[in-house]
């Protein structure tokens, strides 16, 4: 189970420092399992009004000379990868975030038996939950906020238990967060701040 970063600033920035805050945040937690979140990194930021993307199968930690390389943005998300099973390690395309024209997305949680009604794109949950986001999206010209209470719905109407489902996305210029876990707040608690232009969800605690 992942860890994600969503901000938001009035007007470009920087990512670095928060990037770093993030990493330390991310070197020092454990999953509820016990396990690191050292099965890979992304980052997505808008740019030009196009996102962009940069995914490595090292722990973000180990990289933080490449935070630098990333260009002054107003709206960007990262997320640090532990895989749920083994045989999902060093796959490139299952670290997030996941992009789907002006959609950034991305997934910390464990949804246990869900129950699908038609075929979803995707090899891992966290593939096939975006897809399913995407698909009402668009079948339903739906905004994001509508999308993610949808997701909720179906996640607990169709799931044999939801141990999480926490959801950040990007959309429309918004920071949009769905926060579904059974117990363990400590760990699957999403945290907030909107304070001189900036605004951030974080599945931990980062900075001040």
């Amino acid at each position: 189970m992942c860890r994600f970063l969503l901000a938001r600033s009035g007007e470009a920035a920087s990512p670095v420092s928060l990037l770093a805050e993030f990493a330390e945040m991310c070197a020092e937690s454990r999953t509820v399992e016990g396990d690191r979140q050292e099965d890979g990194w992304g980052i997505a930021w808008l740019e030009s009004g196009v996102w962009n993307r940069w995914r490595s199968l090292r722990p973000i930690w180990e990289e933080k000379g490449r935070f630098p390389s990333f260009p002054p943005t107003t709206l960007f998300a990262v997320h640090a990868r532990s895989a749920g099973f083994p045989d999902q390690r060093g796959v490139l395309a299952y670290n997030q975030p996941f992009l789907d024209h002006s959609i950034c997305f991305v997934f910390n949680g464990m949804i246990q038996g869900i129950r699908l009604n038609r075929p979803l794109a995707g090899r891992i949950g966290a593939q096939k939950v975006f897809s399913w986001a995407v698909e009402r999206m668009r079948e339903e010209r739906a905004d994001g906020e509508t999308t993610l209470r949808n997701l909720r719905d179906w996640v607990l109407a169709s799931a044999r238990q939801v141990v999480a489902c926490n959801v950040g996305m990007i959309s429309g210029g918004k920071l949009l967060a769905l926060c579904q876990y059974l117990d363990r707040p400590q760990y699957f608690t999403l945290h907030h701040t909107s304070r001189g232009g900036l605004t951030l969800i974080c599945s931990g605690q980062i900075g001040s």
